[in-house]
């Protein structure tokens, strides 16, 4: 299976190869070539106002974003641990996927790593793991479940906003 923008894997199915994660509709893809955070499901979003915007994507693609606002969430890691994260992403119905900007969140203070396979990104000893690793045709992409926060769990937190403070 090759992931790309233009192709839609059913939630659930299993890659092969190197990785062997399921994707979920809460899985977000780290990008970096996107130029913000995207997310296809806005019933978490605060701070919204509307938007009109076409986001052209590598294959060419043309897709509508139709609001742009903030949203907390908590990273869960496979092996267990979470991290409480507020993201500014923009409302893209049509995305299949989420979309994770590695360039924004560098903007707004994080620093880009890996470890093997798994890409990090770290600010102020705090790190997002993409440890969902899907095979590609040629390599693979890494994922991370990002998921809606319930207000009982007590996790540290990263704002990969416009206002980069550490919250």
């Amino acid at each position: 299976m090759d992931i790309a923008l233009g192709e839609s894997p059913k939630h659930g199915k299993k890659a092969s190869g190197i990785g062997n994660d399921k994707l979920t509709k809460y899985t977000w893809v780290a990008d970096s070539g996107a130029s913000c955070h995207m997310v296809n499901d806005a019933s978490d979003m605060f701070d919204v106002p509307r938007i009109n915007e076409s986001i052209k994507f590598g294959d060419g693609k043309l897709l509508r974003s139709t609001q742009i606002g903030k949203i907390r969430r908590t990273v869960r890691h496979k092996d267990g641990s979470t991290l409480k994260v507020t993201l500014e992403a923009k409302y893209v119905p049509d995305l299949w996927v989420n979309l994770f900007s590695l360039t924004r969140a560098m903007m707004g203070g994080g620093q880009l790593g890996n470890k093997g396979l798994v890409i990090t990104m770290s600010k102020n000893n705090k790190t997002i793991k993409f440890d969902k690793i899907f095979n590609t045709k040629n390599g693979y992409v890494g994922g991370v479940d990002i998921c809606p926060t319930q207000q009982s769990q007590n996790v540290g937190t990263f704002r990969w906003t416009r206002a980069t403070k550490f919250v």
